[in-house]
């Protein structure tokens, strides 16, 4: 898909298709950019680098299972000192099934509950908005 990049200026890259591409602007947001030494400590493999991820946000990946969880810690040395999450741990739990993401939202563990599908929101529990 991307077939080369080239920096303009401090704070302006283009970025050049292999072809024409016209969701292209809709895909750069998910985009990994990301530490070259930490890819590089991969092994510049994606699988090795998805276990011991990089980042500057605000919670640190402190543990992953592959398809189960991503458990997060807080970001002590967060650059944003107002922004450092109250929060000490948080776990991410992938439910692929509607049903589920229904159900487990009336649990007190469960603060966030996305992807119900339309003909489940009229009986869903007001949960945070997503």
């Amino acid at each position: 898909m991307v077939d080369h990049w080239q920096k303009i200026d401090e704070t302006h890259l283009a970025i050049y298709t292999k072809a024409p591409f016209s969701f292209f602007p809709y895909m750069v947001p998910t985009m990994l950019i990301v530490s070259p030494a930490q890819w590089e400590k991969a092994g510049r493999n994606w699988a090795e680098f998805g276990k011991a991820p990089a980042g500057t946000g605000p919670f640190k990946i402190t543990k992953v299972v592959p398809g189960q969880s991503v458990e997060m810690s807080r970001n002590e040395g967060y650059w944003d000192e107002a922004r450092i999450p109250k929060l000490a741990k948080m776990i991410l739990i992938p439910m692929p099934e509607a049903t589920t993401r229904l159900t487990t939202g009336n649990r007190p563990f469960v603060t966030s509950a996305c992807g119900r599908p339309r003909t489940l929101r009229s009986t869903a529990m007001a949960w945070s908005s997503c």
